[in-house]
């Protein structure tokens, strides 16, 4: 299965020593540059058209950062204003660790004795007082965080709406005391 590739293709050893005749280089460039001329820069025409070139793409490239920017500069303002306006609903609580758990301790503690209230028609009457003057403590309360979100916060502020939660809390230890004492003196009498 051995063969030699140069008896199959008939080449001859003696090609490999050959050397090509003179001016073969130059005849070869020449023939080359008839196939594929190089085109020819004409001076001020071709500085023109890249000059232009350049402007365009310089042009496009502006109003697409322009454009990409002022939508962006847009977005941002709309998500300013959006996290503003979340920023002003906030209360005691969200000022600081501290505050927050005195709030949620407060609340906690009025709801919780607001649940335990036990309503009747002996008790309808003074239940209806202390209710009142419940509503107008949380209205307070409500301005008062108005105010905190209008105003931001200070020391004067604050202190008053703690003076509320805990108005409030007092206020309904009272009305349980009241409550107790009100359902004593019924049985007592009875």
């Amino acid at each position: 299965m051995g063969q030699d590739l140069r008896k199959i293709c008939n080449i001859r050893e003696d090609v490999e020593g050959s050397s090509l005749r003179e001016g073969h280089q130059f005849r070869f460039l020449d023939k080359l540059n008839q196939e594929f001329p190089t085109p020819k820069k004409t001076g001020k025409l071709h500085m023109l058209w890249k000059v232009a070139a350049m402007l365009t793409i310089g042009i496009g490239m502006g109003y697409l950062t322009f454009s990409i920017l002022s939508d962006s500069a847009a977005n941002i303002a709309k998500e300013a204003s959006h996290i503003s306006a979340k920023k002003k609903d906030f209360t005691i609580g969200s000022l600081s660790p501290a505050l927050n758990k005195i709030e949620t301790y407060y609340i906690a503690n009025i709801n919780l004795q607001l649940t335990t209230l036990k309503f009747s028609e002996e008790n309808k009457d003074l239940l209806d007082g202390y209710m009142l003057r419940l509503d107008e403590l949380a209205i307070a309360y409500k301005t008062l965080t108005l105010e905190l979100n209008n105003e931001g916060p200070n020391e004067h502020t604050i202190a008053a709406l703690i003076e509320n939660l805990k108005l409030r809390l007092e206020l309904l230890f009272e009305l349980k005391n009241k409550l107790n004492e009100l359902k004593n003196n019924t049985n007592g009498t009875i």
